[in-house]
């Protein structure tokens, strides 16, 4: 008698904790889903905040900072898939397919990297010149060869009319170093 309430006693608890593992392992897989499409949607835009946030002027004929509508290119310490700090060739490129469009970042002549897509009808780069105003081509008119943008706003214009942005602004120096000859 006494065995078989042991017996009972063990198989309730052992569906119990069986049952509470089931429960345990569905909110875990919610939770991981939820934050693996959290982490879809925040790391591209922290991605490209970073390189902005870290591109290098440098003086012309040594990859000057240079920018259009649907790409910019220059040098950046906050590469995708490089460690912070080393000095990475870069280009963030906009491209339209069919109803797409792809964010894509090429480092230092590596395969281009699919950042992020959207459903989109259009998406440009405009950068934030010194005369506070936005221009879709750099170096703006008044700017020499090799500064930086103050900031970078990426435009995208969804199917459904609404707009996504994301603005970037570049923490380091907006010019070149000065070279000695410029100097004498």
């Amino acid at each position: 008698m006494e065995m078989l309430v042991v017996l009972v006693l063990i198989s309730i608890i052992s569906g119990l904790v069986v049952q509470s593992s089931g429960i345990l392992f569905g909110q875990y897989s919610k939770v991981n889903r939820y934050l693996g499409e959290l982490q879809a949607n925040i790391l591209p835009e922290d991605w490209f905040r970073a390189s902005v946030e870290s591109l290098v002027a440098s003086p012309e004929g040594f990859g000057a900072f240079v920018g259009r509508a649907d790409y910019f290119e220059g040098y950046t310490l906050s590469a995708v898939t490089q460690e912070e700090g080393v000095l990475t060739r870069v280009k963030w490129s906009l491209t339209q397919i069919e109803n797409h469009v792809e964010l894509r970042v090429l480092q230092n002549d590596q395969d281009s990297l699919l950042i992020k897509r959207w459903s989109a009808r259009r998406a440009k780069f405009f950068y934030f010149a010194n005369a506070n105003s936005f221009t879709s081509e750099w170096p703006a008119k008044d700017e020499k060869l090799g500064s930086l943008p103050a900031g970078i706003l990426l435009e995208v214009e969804k199917i459904d009319g609404s707009s996504y942005e994301i603005l970037a602004a570049a923490k380091m120096r907006l010019n070149p170093t000065p070279q000695p000859s410029d100097i004498l």
